[in-house]
């Protein structure tokens, strides 16, 4: 594999060099550069054309205003799907995970309030193992409760490890490794784990990486992720705690996920839309680019980032950025396509879809019922989108819309 300063530079230029051309298409080039980097370009049009078009159409949703306590929510957090269609749910207002039937009806509520086996006092991040199992995070207790898909408590796992006091965004459990991605950070911090090991976690997010021997979860280190650390427009507050740091609203941060194979997906940041695809240890496999034109922000919102950086302390050369972030976020899906939300508009948002192979296939049509602003993804199936919104009335949520492929 190419190092990592390696892939940046060849990949941002695309100079031949060696580098292998395997597909040439009116709207697609394939290059493998020397180390087997495969690199795929797109130009702005996209392959779909109307007959082949995925549509995407409600066909599930879970939570009411009043009635039966198992389907009103009070605050989603993570939601995970089993291989038997199965939906896991958290509420962050309680300490439980509520499971529903591929139908919507409520088939059992897991935990209860406690510091007891089985028990949570928060509940935190939400993901299946490759073994099967229901991981569960209590921040509070910093521990890990272990379920099969029965609801069966298999075992807990204590750990002192302060990362632990932050839910994960997403996690990739095998059976001796686990990888979580931490939330971006309002500053920078360097923190030492219960081993000794020291630990940097900046701006962007972070993939920590744990050793698990069945008994103990030992940290190890963070994962080098340098287009996840690009460093972002920050600026610096007082607080009553003292100065804060935090990334200018609007401004390009990295976003980081980790697919169900276990492959690091990171944005460029930067203005750029670029994805790598990379294994956990660092090395990139694929590089995935697309010619766009940003989109202004309008006026409006400029006065906003604009006063917000006059209140604050401007950390280093910065001027205010101009476009909306080329892309919003991530979702990797388990058929090997990769779905990227984008934001065109002061209300807008839309999806464009990229093959395994990283060819941008087009955007979907949703239904209009679908509110693409409110609607959170949180699991991208073979055939679905599971993602959970919140009502102008404040009912939450949580839905499936199907994906029809011609």
């Amino acid at each position: 594999m190419l190092s990592r300063c390696q892939v940046a530079a060849v990949a941002a230029l695309l100079i031949g060099c060696g580098a292998e051309t395997t597909e040439t298409a009116l709207n697609v080039r394939i290059d493998t550069l020397p180390g087997g980097v495969v690199v795929t370009h797109n130009s702005g049009t996209e392959l779909w054309n109307d007959a082949d078009r995925w549509s995407v159409v409600k066909d599930l949703s879970i939570g009411i205003a009043d009635g039966p306590s198992e389907y009103v929510f009070g605050n989603i957090g993570p939601v995970a799907v089993d291989s038997s269609g199965r939906i896991w749910v958290t509420d962050r207002t309680v300490p439980e995970v509520r499971v529903f039937s591929p139908n919507g009806s409520h088939l059992r509520t897991i935990g209860r309030s406690g510091a007891g086996p089985g028990e949570f006092r928060s509940v935190g991040g939400l993901y299946f193992s490759q073994t099967g199992e229901l991981w569960i995070e209590d921040t509070t207790l910093r521990r890990i409760e272990i379920f099969d898909t029965t609801g069966t408590r298999v075992q807990g796992i204590a750990t002192n490890d302060i990362a632990l006091r932050t839910s994960a965004e997403a996690a990739w459990a095998a059976p001796d490794t686990l990888y979580r991605v931490l939330p971006r950070q309002r500053g920078g911090r360097t923190y030492t784990a219960p081993n000794g090991i020291s630990m940097t976690i900046g701006i962007g997010q972070a993939v920590v990486r744990y050793y698990w021997n069945g008994d103990d979860l030992v940290p190890v280190d963070t994962v080098d992720l340098p287009d996840a650390r690009a460093t972002p427009i920050l600026y610096e507050v007082m607080g009553q705690d003292g100065p804060r740091t935090s990334p200018l609203p609007h401004a390009d941060v990295a976003d980081v996920e980790i697919g169900p194979s276990g492959d690091v997906w990171v944005t460029a940041g930067k203005g750029e839309y670029r994805v790598l695809r990379q294994l956990v240890n660092g090395d990139t496999l694929r590089i995935l680019s697309r010619e766009i034109t940003p989109v202004p922000l309008p006026d409006s919102i400029s006065k906003i980032v604009r006063t917000r950086m006059a209140q604050g302390t401007v950390l280093g050369e910065a001027s205010p950025p101009e476009a909306f972030p080329v892309i919003s976020s991530l979702h990797p899906a388990q058929d090997g396509t990769l779905w990227v939300r984008r934001r065109v508009g002061v209300d807008s948002y839309l999806f464009e879809v990229f093959d395994a192979e990283g060819r941008f296939l087009g955007s979907p049509r949703f239904d209009d019922s679908i509110d693409l602003q409110r609607f959170r993804v949180q699991v991208v199936g073979r055939d679905a989108l599971y993602g959970t919104v919140r009502d102008e009335m404040g009912v939450e949520r949580v839905l499936r819309l199907r994906v029809k492929k011609p």
